[in-house]
């Protein structure tokens, strides 16, 4: 593992931010299946899972814009492999991080497609990892994967015409507004907002009030 993880650190240094994100998920599929044989093992894993991601993370829009078609489905494939290693119970960190790159994969491939069930299975991606990423363990990527779920489910009701969805949106919005502040975060908060004005816009339009919509303008 150490050889690996030095190998990963030399790509680092010269690769650019969203190559080095992809080549994260990718030293992930290959240290789970070894690692999580043992309970040590595991938590090594978990650790070096968190780490490796958060030393490349970027948002998801950095990211995940910059891949064409083809490395997203590669990113996709990786992930899944990597979940069918990786326990969820001894490695829940290194887990909840695949999910939540995983959903971020599918849900620029919904949007790039215009295909729903990308945008289904990146809603459940999300959702799984936030069994596990809570907000009193982790609250910066508990607000982050909420704000991905509401981003997904903003692009699904937009594609679909289902209010719910954006019902759903603006729940997850919401939440994570209560880590994203405008002080603590004021970048992530305006990303926040934005979606969030257009979810309630979407629905304003739907209603004869135009409470919905008068929210709209104040986010």
């Amino acid at each position: 593992m150490p050889a690996l993880l030095g190998r990963f650190l030399r790509v680092r240094e010269k690769s650019s931010r969203h190559l080095r994100a992809v080549i994260a998920i990718a030293v992930i599929g290959l240290i789970l299946p070894a690692a999580s044989r043992s309970l040590a093992g595991a938590a090594c894993a978990d650790q070096c899972t968190s780490d490796l991601v958060r030393a490349c993370a970027c948002p998801p829009g950095r990211v995940w814009s910059s891949l064409d078609d083809s490395a997203l489905e590669k990113t996709i494939t990786t992930c899944r492999a990597a979940l069918t290693e990786l326990d969820r119970e001894r490695a829940p960190i290194g887990w909840a991080t695949v999910q939540n790159s995983l959903g971020n994969a599918l849900a620029m491939l919904g949007r790039r497609q215009d295909e729903t069930a990308y945008l289904e299975e990146a809603v459940a991606a999300y959702r799984a990892a936030l069994d596990v990423a809570t907000r009193e363990r982790m609250p910066e990527e508990w607000a982050g994967t909420q704000y991905n779920l509401g981003h997904a489910l903003a692009l699904l009701g937009g594609q679909t015409g289902s209010l719910e969805r954006f019902e759903e949106a603006m729940a997850s919005l919401r939440a994570a507004l209560e880590v994203r502040t405008r002080e603590h975060a004021p970048m992530d908060w305006a990303k926040t907002q934005m979606y969030l004005g257009y979810a309630l816009h979407t629905l304003g339009e739907q209603e004869s009030g135009t409470d919905r919509l008068e929210e709209a303008v104040a986010a």
